[in-house]
């Protein structure tokens, strides 16, 4: 497994009365420190066999010396990294932060994200000059309190639509027609796992669905341009039951393996290695659609943890018949780095919002996080007496700022 150490120093800052010379918060004519030597936290070896990832945040005072003290957990992760953390930041050196041109001691917080992947060794997805980037942004953010709406009426939703209407269609006979190289045990497997499922719908519904689970099942193998048309045809009916029988044509074409992923025009993360273990697929195997488009949705998913909530993704390819390859440029579009302005919460009273309020791991001035967003989705439940309640949030984007309002919609949801 890779795993990837975000570091970054933000400014949620606190005077500390126990340390003999004062302690200021950035801001005014008080500088931030930076960072000039932030060894990354190993992975602790618990967390690496469990899998387990997440964010963890410590305070600490950097004094006059640049260096660190009084360091303690300010947002538990668990699972060693947090000792992992305290241990790394112990060797960071600071240049200090200055008052009217002299050195001055700061509190200040810093994030450590560990993130894993599958190949085990250490990568960063930014430069030290990106981080500090990144911090000096969240500097001219004005963080805002939570703010709480009770007593609202319940969401009138409508119930969610299904196209299960009509019989269940059970395929009995299923053929593949055409000049097919693809080997027939493979061939059998994809017949029978189309097979076992029913199927809801039209005739030519249920013949476009087959169609389509086909030529990804042969594009799965290679097969990068099969073409797939079903054709359906009812055997028996009832009201509740069909037996149909259906007939697949396939175009299957040349099997082609993969030659390379580049990616092109990625400016803010720069470590094309780390972009590139984001795709289980290595170059010289089989091309499989699956995990092109498994790797462009961690993609996505990796740039929404760092806040690039509007990244556009265009994969070119570039077929080479001599070699039997295919090569995917991935052109980036990386957008604006989205930091958080506010937080409503809507439909909690007060003793509700507060057992859920230290799972809200987001909060006003923060880099917005998709993957900690999906987090708090799924912590919330053990915190509320009505554990059915499904949360939903709108994302309020302001472009020119590059700042992003959230609001948690708890209210109960009544269908007509």
């Amino acid at each position: 497994m890779l795993v990837f150490g975000q570091s970054q120093v933000t400014e949620k800052l606190a005077a500390n009365s126990a340390i003999a010379s004062p302690t200021y918060r950035v801001g005014g004519n008080v500088t931030a420190p930076k960072a000039i030597y932030s060894p990354e936290p190993e992975f602790s070896e618990a967390a690496r066999k469990a899998g387990y990832q997440g964010t963890c945040v410590l305070s600490l005072i950097v004094g006059t010396d640049g260096r660190p003290s009084e360091i303690r957990v300010v947002h538990k992760l668990g699972m060693q990294l947090d000792e992992k953390a305290i241990q790394a930041l112990r060797e960071w050196k600071f240049e200090p932060a200055q008052k009217d041109g002299k050195p001055v001691a700061v509190s200040i917080e810093v994030e450590f994200s560990f993130h894993l992947d599958r190949n085990g060794t250490s990568k960063q997805m930014f430069s030290t000059e990106q981080y500090e980037q990144m911090r000096e942004a969240r500097s001219r953010i004005q963080s805002q309190s939570f703010r709480i709406s009770v007593g609202e009426e319940p969401l009138i939703c409508s119930a969610s639509s299904s196209d299960r209407h009509g019989p269940a269609a059970t395929i009995a006979e299923l053929s593949f027609e055409g000049d097919l190289r693809m080997p027939s045990v493979d061939r059998n497997r994809i017949g029978a796992s189309i097979k076992e499922q029913n199927y809801f719908g039209s005739e030519d519904q249920i013949a476009s669905e087959i169609s389509e689970r086909v030529q990804r099942a042969w594009q799965n193998a290679g097969y990068f341009a099969a073409q797939a048309h079903a054709e359906a045809r009812v055997l028996t009916s009832s009201p509740s039951s069909e037996w149909i029988a259906i007939t697949v044509q396939i175009e299957e074409g040349q099997q082609y393996r993969l030659d390379e992923i580049r990616f092109l025009n990625n400016k803010v993360l720069t470590n094309v290695n780390a972009l590139r273990d984001l795709f289980p697929i290595k170059d010289g195997d089989l091309l499989n659609r699956d995990s092109i488009e498994k790797g462009l949705r961690d993609l996505h998913r990796v740039y929404g943890e760092f806040g690039y909530i509007n990244l556009a993704s265009v994969p070119t390819t570039r077929i080479h018949q001599e070699r039997a390859t295919v090569s995917f440029d991935i052109q980036l579009d990386e957008g604006k780095q989205f930091y958080i302005s506010r937080v409503d919460v809507v439909g909690l009273d007060e003793t509700a919002f507060q057992k859920v309020k230290p799972e809200m791991i987001l909060k006003p001035g923060d880099i917005y996080n998709q993957r900690l967003m999906e987090l708090f989705q799924e912590r919330y439940t053990s915190h509320l007496p009505y554990a059915s309640l499904e949360p939903r949030y709108q994302l309020h984007m302001d472009q020119t700022a590059g700042t992003v309002a959230m609001t948690y919609d708890f209210r109960h949801c009544q269908t007509d």
